[in-house]
């Protein structure tokens, strides 16, 4: 076969989505070997609507705050790239005011390919925040921004199912005022709830169900209600984690501990054969840590 000489060309567009992927800060869970089923079934029961994409939780106050702002503009239309601009500015905000855990702070003053509004959307509508359709489904970004654009000419909008919403209701749950200062883009912000704040969310939360069939309260709801204090040290396996919890989470918090030892080992023996592999065919000086310590996670 004859050598051929070619060459591909990318758009402006795509080189520029390519870049920001790049240069985006490395957040999410590496799933190697496929244990993250497991565990995202477990945190979906446990902790129904959080990430670990999560920093702050007064994101969940800030989105829509920012929606009622767009929703009270007369120009409506290019709802992505005005939220866009939003989202940015209040990257810019928290930053000016030394905050950890801030969206999009690493890429700033450049977009963040995850914004909070789609960071934190799940949480929204998991937590009775975002109002749910007349399904009892709850709408996605983009059916939200269709519906603020159509709105402004009193077009009637279907959901993807060609059920008619309804028109004059506000997106999200009845929230407390935005601080003082809010509409101002040159006032920091912080991620410090008030007290009004941690009084709605510790509302909102209380009323997250569990999924499935059963109607039942959260774990998450149940360490609310028990107001359990965090720190770094609380597992889930600890005592006030376990006070808190109904019969049936207890039941599954003992499986859970379970599929995580076993998911624990399955990557310890993972590590070490990538170590093996490394050293004895690539011929790459890695050293023996994994293999070392294999033993004691088996013993554990």
């Amino acid at each position: 076969m004859k050598p051929q000489l070619g060459w591909t060309l990318l758009s402006r567009d795509a080189l520029k989505r390519a870049e920001a992927q790049l240069a985006q800060e490395v957040q999410g869970v590496r799933d190697e070997i496929g244990f993250l089923a497991i565990h995202q079934a477990y945190a979906d029961r446990f902790f129904p609507g959080t990430s670990v994409l999560h920093t702050r939780l007064r994101y969940v106050m800030f989105i829509p705050w920012l929606y009622e702002k767009l929703e009270h503009r007369d120009d409506r239309q290019a709802i992505d790239r005005r939220l866009q601009r939003e989202e940015l500015l209040l990257t810019g905000r928290l930053k000016r005011s030394g905050e950890n855990g801030v969206i999009g702070g690493r890429t700033y003053p450049k977009p963040s390919v995850q914004p909070p509004s789609m960071v934190y959307w799940t949480a929204l509508g998991s937590w009775g925040i975002l109002r749910p359709m007349p399904n009892a489904e709850y709408p996605g970004r983009a059916l939200i921004h269709r519906l603020m654009a159509q709105r402004q000419f009193g077009a009637r909008l279907h959901d993807d199912e060609h059920q008619l919403l309804e028109e004059g209701e506000h997106f999200f749950s009845a929230m407390p005022s935005p601080p003082k200062g809010w509409s101002d883009p040159e006032i920091p912000l912080d991620f410090n709830l008030r007290k009004s704040e941690a009084n709605f969310l510790r509302k909102s939360l209380l009323s997250v169900r569990r999924p499935g069939p059963v109607v039942a309260p959260s774990l998450l709801a149940q360490l609310v209600d028990h107001r359990t204090a965090l720190s770094p040290s609380l597992t889930l396996w600890s005592s006030r984690v376990v006070r808190a919890a109904d019969g049936d989470d207890r039941a599954a918090l003992g499986r859970a501990r379970q599929a995580a030892s076993l998911a624990a080992i399955g990557r310890a023996v993972y590590a070490a054969l990538v170590e093996g592999m490394l050293a004895h065919q690539d011929n790459v000086s890695v050293g023996n840590e994994h293999r070392h310590h294999l033993r004691s996670i088996l013993k554990e």
